[in-house]
């Protein structure tokens, strides 16, 4: 099978190696660089496209081509291979190009939950002032990097409170030294956001359009950390747990 990666860090360099353990044919195109001038030709050869995780309009550095452009040079019946926030965008969903979101893949999502949730409490130390014991946090949405989360901050001795929408109980403010939301949806009223502590650390590993507004949390004086794509730090894991998943969905 050949296989063009496009763009994607560290982490593509580590999922090229895992492609070709497996026997496959891969290029991978300027990983964490510039596009190369003969990109287009690249993506044409391949049979299977990877795009970055997670996948914007941007594919290498401002300026090159974005994702449009690369995925006009896609030949008809390859398929490609996104991580998009949400649905697929409708011009690509009904194109002749088999593209898909691997960000929907329960596998993928209960794999990737265990880097989430260690990325994002090395993220979060030097930010929180404090150790992680004995810290109050607040943990919203019991999916699977919520359920994750949890589960790191109390084998660290940290008070965890988990709030789901599914409990029933109205999300309040409360004491909390950080509050980590994984739900896709604000959540956080003004109201709950001026009656938190001024010192709490709002996390966000949600995707757009987030559980609280960024910007009002930083007026009201609370920090801020959006954490997307946790995973890629720690590219040969993201890259293991990658491959598997091309791996599975290119053969059903």
């Amino acid at each position: 099978m050949k296989w063009t990666l496009c763009g994607g860090g560290q982490r593509a360099a580590y999922l090229a190696a895992e492609l070709q353990q497996h026997g496959h044919d891969v290029i991978s195109l300027n990983p964490g660089g510039c596009a190369p001038v003969d990109w287009a030709r690249h993506v044409a050869w391949a049979e299977c496209v990877v795009l970055p995780i997670p996948t914007r309009t941007v594919i290498w550095q401002p300026g090159d081509p974005g994702l449009s452009l690369v995925m006009r040079a896609v030949r008809p019946g390859s398929t490609v291979f996104g991580a998009f926030s949400g649905q697929i965008p409708g011009m690509y969903a009904n194109s002749d190009i088999n593209v898909i979101n691997i960000l929907e893949n329960p596998d993928f999502k209960h794999a990737n939950a265990l880097p989430t949730a260690e990325g994002c409490i090395a993220r979060m130390l030097p930010e929180l002032g404090r150790t992680i014991e004995g810290s109050k946090i607040l943990v919203t949405g019991n999916g699977e990097a919520g359920r994750a989360v949890c589960g790191k901050l109390q084998a660290l001795n940290a008070d965890v409170y988990l709030w789901s929408r599914r409990g029933g109980e109205e999300l309040a403010a409360g004491p909390y030294d950080a509050v980590i939301n994984t739900i896709p949806k604000q959540i956080f009223t003004g109201d709950i956001l001026k009656a938190l502590p001024v010192d709490c650390l709002m996390v966000e590993l949600a995707s757009a359009p987030y559980g609280f507004d960024v910007e009002q949390a930083g007026q009201l004086g609370l920090r801020t950390l959006v954490l997307p794509g946790l995973p890629g730090m720690f590219p040969k894991t993201a890259a293991k747990l990658t491959a598997e998943t091309l791996l599975k969905e290119y053969q059903k």
